[in-house]
């Protein structure tokens, strides 16, 4: 079921960043979580990696990473949200960040509803390509893989599955985290289209789906566009007509959250 539309006075803002570091991308996200507390417009920001990094998830142990050989030389920073290590290569990330007074009521009750909305989006989206996403929740005994015991949660995410996230088949493409507070919710997650030489274990939607069209900066643009338009049906927002950039606030913010975390080995590598 749709959720209620919300006062759509303050109309959503959409980034499309270019590829970045790890330290840049995680600190954005921060500030953007940050600021739209203070704000009443939602933002939708897409992104991509400089280079192949590993982000491990906020209470992961740093030793840990040891375990995963085809990552060992990726470039590691640690995320502001939970959950497993990612491989972040050919993907496309996404950053939602809404106030908390511009989400409808059944969401400020109970946020987590927003990784079903986002990954439907997504999956509608996907629909397009004649691709057929499904969640996990949906797949029950057929795919019985699709729930890991909490004592045997493997290292990558994307090799824990949970009824939220996004599924062809048996393979997990879509898994998002979340960070709350009072005043806002910021959700940012990654839909995985291409294996990586520094994850071989985790196929992609381009692995799994013979007709699915090369992973190009012509397909990126288009899988954003459907994503974007499939998300702004869903809450009632108009279309944003042009891209917006980051405030004097939010650059300055993310360009601290870099000094003092996100570009820290210390910060990175304390737990």
């Amino acid at each position: 079921m749709m959720p209620a539309r919300p006062d759509s006075s303050g109309n959503l803002r959409l980034i499309i960043d270019p590829p970045s570091s790890g330290a840049r991308n995680m600190a954005v996200d921060q500030a953007l979580f940050e600021q739209v507390a203070h704000s009443d417009r939602p933002v939708l920001r897409f992104y991509q990696w400089e280079q192949p990094t590993l982000s491990l998830g906020y209470f992961q142990r740093a030793a840990a990473r040891a375990e995963h050989a085809a990552s060992r030389t990726c470039p590691m920073v640690r995320r502001s949200t939970g959950g497993g290590a990612i491989i972040h290569d050919a993907e496309l990330t996404y950053c939602l960040a809404i106030p908390r007074n511009r989400l409808p009521a059944p969401l400020r009750a109970d946020a987590g509803r927003l990784y079903g909305i986002v990954h439907r989006a997504a999956a509608v989206a996907l629909a397009k390509w004649n691709i057929t996403m499904t969640p996990a929740e949906t797949c029950g005994q057929a795919t019985p893989c699709a729930r890991s015991h909490p004592s045997q949660t493997p290292f990558l995410c994307f090799q824990h599955i949970t009824i939220q996230d996004g599924l062809i088949g048996r393979h997990k493409v879509l898994g998002s985290a979340q960070r709350r507070s009072r005043w806002a919710v910021m959700q940012h997650g990654s839909l995985l289209w291409r294996q990586s030489p520094a994850a071989p274990e985790l196929p992609g939607i381009a692995d799994l789906v013979p007709h699915a069209p090369h992973w190009s900066e012509s397909t990126r643009e288009a899988v954003t566009g459907a994503w974007r338009d499939a998300i702004c049906r869903t809450f009632g927002w108009p279309i944003p007509d042009h891209l917006d950039e980051l405030s004097n606030a939010e650059s300055q913010a993310a360009a601290r959250l870099v000094r003092c975390r996100y570009g820290n080995a210390e910060w990175n590598g304390r737990r």
